[in-house]
């Protein structure tokens, strides 16, 4: 779930790294697609995992703000 169309930084630094290893880069999916989706969770749950994330992230820092 992208809330905007930038780059993931992560995916920069992989793609960078591999590179200079001479491997190919990530496919346009990125870093959390390529290390994450069908080994921590599986694949066909992966908005829902965003979504969840995405709601923790916010949550804490409405908490954070609030306080």
């Amino acid at each position: 779930m992208a809330a905007t169309d930038a780059a993931c930084p992560l995916s920069r630094l992989e793609d960078w790294g591999r590179e200079g290893a001479g491997k190919p880069k990530l496919n346009e999916r990125g870093f959390i697609a390529h290390y994450f989706e069908g080994r921590v969770y599986p694949t066909r749950l992966s908005r829902r995992v965003e979504v969840v994330v995405a709601t923790v992230i916010i949550g804490s820092w409405l908490g954070f703000a609030v306080r």
